[in-house]
């Protein structure tokens, strides 16, 4: 952001505010100055394809195939399971307890499993039979996640992960 003049920052900090509100993706050009940008939401509610690159996850955990959006928080209806990938035969590599909360970093496509994750890192996998969706509690903040990509005219494309909370009173 530093090398990007004030109208390509404003222009930048409206598409992610656009698109946090709207939860969904967003984009900006000034055709002055050649700099663009756009904003890709990683923990959203929408059902759109996310890209995970660069998400960090936990020892024993891999990347699926491809996965849609899930945001949200999750819960445990009873003990269960992470997996290092989503099949039952997959390695446990941890445990959720009765009515531990995870955020659902995102759905593995075409399946019934949940990419569970702790402070952005992805912990493991679990089935969406054995959780179910919370409601933020009061004054609980409700965050997602996001990818910002800055290009300008001499610099080559920038891209950095985010997570934006918004407690109740904004």
């Amino acid at each position: 952001g530093c090398r990007m003049q004030k109208s390509d920052q404003r222009k930048a900090e409206r598409a992610a505010q656009d698109a946090l509100d709207r939860n969904r993706n967003a984009a900006w050009t000034n055709p002055e100055t050649g700099a663009s940008g756009d904003i890709r939401m990683v923990s959203t509610s929408s059902g759109e394809p996310v890209s995970l690159s660069g998400l960090r996850l936990a020892s024993g955990v891999e990347l699926a195939e491809g996965y849609d959006s899930a945001g949200g928080r999750y819960q445990a209806r009873s003990v269960a399971n992470l997996r290092g990938s989503p099949s039952t035969s997959a390695p446990i590599v941890g445990k959720l307890r009765s009515g531990e909360v995870v955020d659902a970093l995102a759905r593995v496509r075409g399946s019934d499993w949940l990419l569970a994750g702790r402070d952005g890192v992805g912990v493991g996998y679990v089935a969406n039979s054995v959780v179910r969706p919370t409601a933020p509690r009061a004054g609980e903040p409700v965050c997602r996640t996001f990818d910002q990509t800055i290009r300008t005219r001499d610099g080559a494309p920038q891209t950095e992960r985010y997570t934006a909370c918004k407690n109740p009173n904004g």
